[in-house]
């Protein structure tokens, strides 16, 4: 599955100077004034942002044009992403004066602590041949070949086993956050979830495909 944004831009509209608040007690009034709780609020964001990790199909983002703020936290959440050579990459929420918290630790979680910080810190754009050196990115592609590259990469992996990707698409996630040692534990009973007949049959059947170079 490829996720994008028609247009240039793929950003949080709070970003959007008309329509940033002064301060997070500004926030908190809007929202209560709507009735709205920060931790309904807070509920509601993290589904939001684990949601591509809930799909039963891996999720490719193909980033286009301006990356910004809770766009770009919601790409870090797929579990691949493509972006044209002419993308631009922010998390500018401390130049507004908002932290943002699930971009900074999911920045750290993808990329590590050196390039996540001096995205978060500095809030200053960085081009797509910086995201790719910085692991934000898989490849950077032409602009024009952006959608095809997405869906060819999207093509490659509907040709594999879909019980087998999403055991390692499970474990990949649980990867970011947890040992090794409780990982390898916790695969092996994924792995053993797929039964040994079962495994034996789409093994049979990846042998028995068309030979080429793979």
């Amino acid at each position: 599955m490829t996720m994008t944004m028609h247009g240039w831009q793929f950003f949080l509209p709070a970003t959007n100077k008309r329509s940033v608040p002064v301060s997070t007690k500004d926030v908190h009034h809007a929202l209560t004034a709507e009735g709205v709780s920060i931790e309904a609020l807070r509920a509601e964001l993290s589904l939001f942002f684990e949601a591509p990790g809930t799909l039963e199909k891996p999720v490719i983002a193909a980033i286009n044009g301006h990356c910004v703020g809770e766009g770009m936290v919601m790409t870090l959440f797929c579990d691949l992403r493509i972006a044209a050579d002419d993308a631009q990459f922010s998390l500018p929420e401390a130049r507004i004066g908002v932290p943002s918290i699930n971009g900074t630790i999911r920045a750290v979680q993808i990329a590590g602590h050196a390039a996540a910080m001096e995205l978060v810190l500095t809030g200053e754009p960085r081009d797509a041949a910086w995201a790719r050196n910085a692991g934000f990115v898989n490849a950077v592609v032409p602009a024009g070949r952006l959608m095809a590259e997405a869906r060819g990469m999207a093509d490659a992996i509907a040709g594999n086993d879909a019980a087998a990707y999403q055991v390692m698409r499970e474990l990949g996630e649980r990867a970011l956050q947890e040992p090794f040692s409780d990982l390898l534990a916790q695969g092996m009973v994924l792995r053993d979830a797929l039964t040994a007949d079962a495994m034996i049959e789409r093994q049979g059947k990846w042998l028995e495909r068309p030979h080429d170079d793979t």
